[in-house]
């Protein structure tokens, strides 16, 4: 009787008939909802597509929705980057959850006699542990007879390490859609993206001559619309999927190509006659830009101020400086014409300077710049050219017993190279002296003091040596191959061109070392770049570098690249 006598009085009371219908609905929601469960082993098992409507491969269809069965509770931070659609839709289509399900509607009409392409990514995982989707599932239909069965597949990897990229976007349009390789905010015909290992697989695409390049994209629209997104670029950016032999193997190298010209961030005076340029990044050597050129003049546009000298500030190659002949008393202007970054992009500009008439003349003065260890060289930098050639004593090294010995030097623009060797003989601490007399700027200002300056011989059992060649085994030998060097725990870096490799006085650590293809011969890693068309530089890293310790000479080190 008792068992029966919520059913009488439901029937019976329209008040509490209501009750115990929301208490009934209450109880079969909280059944339905996915929750995390509570103990039990941890779920590692990724969820899958265990079914779709239409089914995969389907023809003639005339619908606008699409449904995907999960085998569990799913979801998506962003299904509009987690969802991949070929053609892409002019019109987005909406994309919702339902229980297990995922429904895309169309909010268009589908083109006729096309086959379309929807590829759930991995940003989709199952509601408890986060685990993504065991693979990307390509589903395809068709609104014609027939469904589309060309291919493309291939790689894109760090062209430096030579590991895949994950989450890149593989763009393919149709040649006659774009102008050369201008890509930029253009939609692709298709659309894909990389594995966690680099690897991409477009499939049911039209016969046809494409176009195709891959996209790191900052937002998930599928386009080309900023130059702060990498590329990746292969040998050939025009192919055809019906050419199996160079359609299904690929390789893409990903950089961020380097597209702003040089700006402008800082000018000061540090003397009358000598002014200093920064700019936001590094530029190229003048004597390679022979473009490279500054004037002056007055702010009628008349000829002044005759500049003297030209150069880069060594250390600090985002600065330049501009030795004047006479003191500027007017406001001039600077034209600065053909100032390039290390990639080659150049601007001209002109800009505006004030006289600072209280800036005292400065004196002649020398820094050293390097830190020689056991290194046979010393280079000194002065505060401004030198005005003329110095004698053979202008610099001596002076032992304890005050023995004094000329030191070999040559002299360039400001900078002086002091040849160190002949003090190797004994193991003492020298002091390097200059001859004030005889030292002297462009501009007449003669040194105020004699430099003076202590150098220990340090004691070679404190560092390492290493040195040793490249062992090329590669199909195509590596172009002028540049090796660098990282300590990794200095952060020092070092680099050698040629395949012969000698480091003296490296301090106690780890090495990363890598090699890579100057093709540009400019002394440094080049990313790649659409205009010119233009692969980056491919590094080959090296893996079993033995531990540098004191005292230790590790020779004849062969270094294998990895291919």
């Amino acid at each position: 009787m008792m068992i029966f006598e919520p059913v009488r009085i439901l029937f019976t009371s329209d008040k509490k008939k209501y009750l115990y219908l929301i208490y009934i609905y209450l109880l079969f929601a909280a059944c339905a909802r996915p929750v995390t469960p509570i103990g039990g082993p941890k779920d590692n098992i990724p969820p899958r597509i265990i079914r779709t409507w239409p089914e995969n491969g389907a023809l003639q269809f005339s619908g606008n929705q699409i449904v995907f069965q999960f085998s569990e509770y799913v979801e998506s931070a962003n299904l509009a980057k987690d969802v991949f659609i070929t053609p892409i839709p002019t019109v987005p289509p909406e994309m919702i959850f339902r229980g297990k399900k995922l429904f895309i509607i169309f909010k268009e009409a589908l083109k006729e006699q096309t086959t379309y392409v929807i590829q759930p990514g991995k940003g989709i995982r199952d509601v408890n542990e986060k685990n993504p989707l065991d693979s990307l599932f390509q589903f395809a239909f068709s609104t014609g007879s027939w469904l589309d069965s060309m291919e493309l597949s291939g790689t894109v990897i760090d062209p430096l390490s030579g590991t895949g990229k994950a989450g890149v976007s593989i763009l393919l349009f149709r040649k006659d859609s774009i102008k050369g390789d201008s890509i930029f905010k253009v939609r692709p015909a298709y659309a894909g993206q990389t594995e966690e290992d680099g690897s991409f697989t477009l499939k049911y695409l039209s016969s046809g001559i494409y176009k195709v390049y891959g996209v790191k994209e900052e937002s998930p629209n599928f386009e080309y619309n900023s130059t702060k997104e990498a590329l990746a670029l292969t040998t050939d950016s025009e192919v055809n999927p019906e050419d199996t032999l160079t359609a299904r193997n690929l390789t893409f190298f990903l950089s961020l190509p380097d597209q702003d010209k040089p700006k402008l961030r800082n000018k000061v005076w540090l003397t009358q006659y000598l002014l200093e340029l920064e700019w936001n990044e590094a530029i190229r050597e003048f004597s390679e830009s022979p473009g490279s050129s500054v004037s002056i003049t007055d702010t009628f546009n008349n000829s002044v101020n005759a500049v003297y000298h030209l150069e880069k500030v060594a250390g600090s190659p985002e600065k330049m400086r501009i030795y004047l002949k006479e003191v500027v008393t007017e406001p001039v202007r600077v034209h600065l014409s053909s100032i390039c970054d290390t990639l080659l992009t150049c601007m001209d500009t002109s800009i505006t300077i004030q006289p600072r008439k209280q800036i005292a003349k400065f004196p002649f003065r020398l820094q050293p710049v390097s830190e020689p260890l056991y290194q046979d060289s010393l280079i000194l930098l002065c505060t401004e050219p030198i005005s003329k050639d110095l004698p053979d004593t202008a610099f001596v090294g002076i032992d304890t017993a005050g023995n004094k010995q000329a030191l070999p030097f040559v002299s360039e623009g400001r900078t002086i190279r002091i040849d160190m060797s002949a003090l190797r003989t004994k193991k003492i601490s020298w002091t390097i002296q200059s001859d004030s007399m005889t030292l002297a700027g462009y501009s007449g200002t003669r040194a105020d003091t004699v430099m003076r300056f202590t150098w220990n011989i340090p004691d070679k059992a404190d560092y390492g040596d290493i040195s040793g060649t490249l062992k090329d085994s590669l199909d195509k030998p590596i172009v002028n191959p540049i090796l660098k060097i990282r300590h990794r725990d200095s952060g020092k870096v070092w680099y050698q061109a040629g395949k012969r490799f000698e480091f003296k006085g490296i301090r106690p650590g780890e090495l990363e070392i890598f090699w890579f293809e100057d093709l540009d011969v400019n002394g440094r890693w080049t990313p790649g770049s659409l205009f010119p068309y233009r692969l980056p530089e491919r590094g080959f890293p090296i893996k079993g570098i033995p531990k540098i310790r004191a005292g230790w000479e590790l020779e004849d080190v062969k270094t294998e690249v990895v291919k």
